[in-house]
């Protein structure tokens, strides 16, 4: 699923990524609001899907991908907590319980090549990349004018409604 949650706003205004997975490691991903497309495409076809698993992701992506994607589609800058390979493998139940960390220690192995987005494509062509879908749902900064600017349209219009 795509890792909205793993962004956050500091409190001087600055966007974080903390994600405790190796940043330059990838991640098979997939849109939580796409899930329903790949089910309805299942019933529709039942006899193909009965009894099979469906191991989908729309695309392979690192954390440091998700942040770099997010700060341009937001025009906010992302800082990213790197996390190496060898920092991880020493992670086991902190952050993450066990079970989680295994998971992930699962797709670090190369497992992930049971999962194909071509075939995701071929399924259910509308799913969404991690780029459409932030361009969905996260709203571009409005830029703010610098304190000079402000300034001097302050001067120019308190002298003009003076001097009348």
């Amino acid at each position: 699923m795509f890792l909205f949650d793993a962004i956050h706003k500091r409190a001087d205004g600055a966007l974080h990524m903390n994600l405790p997975f190796p940043t330059d490691s990838p991640i098979p991903s997939l849109a939580a609001s796409d899930v329903g497309g790949f089910v309805l495409a299942a019933f529709l076809d039942p006899s193909k899907w009965v009894g099979q698993d469906m191991r989908l992701c729309t695309e392979y992506i690192t954390p440091r991908q998700y942040a770099t994607i997010f700060e341009e589609v937001s025009g906010i800058p992302v800082h990213i907590h790197e996390v190496t390979l060898d920092e991880f493998m020493q992670m086991e139940g902190n952050p993450y319980p066990s079970d989680v960390w295994s998971i992930f220690c699962w797709f670090l192995t190369g497992q992930t090549q049971r999962f194909n987005p071509e075939t995701a494509a071929r399924i259910f062509p509308e799913r969404q990349t991690w780029r459409q879908f932030a361009s969905q749902h996260i709203e571009p900064a409005i830029p703010s004018p610098s304190s000079m600017e402000i300034k001097q349209e302050y001067i120019v219009e308190h002298t003009d409604s003076t001097v009348a």
